[in-house]
């Protein structure tokens, strides 16, 4: 997993902390593995009963990092790491509620809408 996604089991929470500060926790193909990752984990571990999801204390993300997404993606189909990311959020059986501190841009609303809380 990436350093630019943060996760740490807190009792039965995994909590999944975008850790991009630098560039607004703008979300890299290797980002969207590590969440991806984060939310398997949540939901092939019996002892894990919920995800919180939060940014940095000024910003939740920025949305897509564009260079990155342009010059790494294969696009949001197939195998990409963003594919999976679309194909992993809304299967989540468990809640997922968001930290959000200011601004959530692009992909950053599409993940909000299908948080919990």
């Amino acid at each position: 997993m990436t350093d630019l996604v943060k996760t740490e089991i807190d009792g039965n929470v995994i909590i999944i902390r975008l850790n991009r500060e630098d560039k607004k926790n703008a979300l890299t193909g290797d980002m969207y593995t590590g969440i991806s990752d984060a939310l398997d984990q949540l939901e092939n571990d019996s002892n894990l009963r919920v995800a919180l999801i939060t940014g940095s204390q000024d910003c939740f993300t920025a949305g897509n990092d564009l260079v990155d997404f342009m010059e790494n993606s294969s696009g949001i189909g197939g195998e990409s790491p963003v594919g999976r990311f679309l194909r992993t959020l809304p299967h989540v059986q468990k809640p997922i509620v968001a930290a959000v501190n200011g601004p959530a841009v692009g992909v950053g609303t599409t993940m909000l809408l299908h948080c919990d809380l």
